[in-house]
């Protein structure tokens, strides 16, 4: 993998990890149009942790003061982070533990999903902020957390549907994105380590790509990624979530087209 793909993979970690287009989706694409079969699983197991990092480092930015609120005085909000967290772990670690995670990255899949996620954002768009946005309760974060679980699919966007899910239980656009992304803190946290020890068991740590590379990709990823959740956030208040439905719906449908004419 030469340092321009794993910087482009950076940019669309960073820009589609945060924006509810589907990152998992756009990582299958750009690797098929790079052309999988030239880059190497160990390899490909490196950049994933990288972005991962990146991806992580980004939210931390981004909510530092939250957490350290949270951290501080608001311990109710762990709870409630712990919650929502679960159901992911209960069907992410099992599955890549076992290596199905690998069966899920077909392009078929990823385009057929990404539409499906256009259409979920579309729909949302009549939840809105029209209701004056309730107090996050347990209830509310266990289904919002069982909601991100089904989004571990690529093609499901982890954002867009965890945040339109937060809006049907009646939060506000605000507080359902910050939840969201507090949400994926753990979430991409876990992955991570998973991939840790997924690289420590197979190839004894030792890395296939530059750590410099490796330390380039994982900065853009989370500037990208900061810039990019400036950018949603914005989006949300002005209450246009559905906008994102533009992308995703033609999106998936040109890369169905592609798949289909090229696998």
């Amino acid at each position: 993998m030469g340092l321009f793909d794993l910087l482009l993979l950076s940019v669309v970690q960073g820009v589609t990890e945060f924006l509810p287009v589907s990152s998992s989706g756009h990582l299958v694409l750009v690797g098929v149009l790079l052309g999988g079969e030239s880059v190497s699983g160990a390899e490909l197991a490196d950049s994933s942790l990288a972005l991962h990092v990146g991806t992580l480092v980004a939210i931390v930015v981004f909510y530092r003061s939250e957490l350290w609120r949270m951290c501080r005085t608001d311990r109710r909000q762990l709870g409630v982070l712990l919650v929502g967290s679960l159901p992911v772990a209960t069907i992410g670690v099992p599955l890549k533990l076992t290596g199905w995670d690998e069966s899920l990255h077909d392009p078929r899949l990823a385009a057929t999903l990404l539409v499906f996620t256009g259409v979920v954002l579309l729909l949302g768009r009549h939840h809105g902020d029209k209701q004056p946005g309730g107090r996050l309760t347990y209830r509310m974060a266990l289904w919002i957390g069982m909601v991100q679980a089904v989004a571990i699919l690529p093609g499901l966007s982890r954002s867009g549907l965890t945040i339109t899910a937060g809006l049907v239980a009646g939060l506000s656009s605000r507080e359902a994105a910050r939840f969201s992304f507090l949400l994926a803190m753990p979430a991409v946290g876990g992955a991570g380590l998973l991939q840790v020890i997924e690289l420590v068991g197979q190839g004894g740590g030792q890395l296939e790509v530059p750590v410099w590379q490796l330390g380039v990709a994982t900065l853009v990823a989370a500037t990208v990624g900061w810039l990019s959740l400036t950018v949603l956030v914005a989006v949300l208040e002005r209450g246009r979530l559905a906008w994102f439905a533009v992308w995703c719906v033609p999106c998936g449908l040109g890369m169905l087209a592609y798949t289909l004419a090229t696998l």
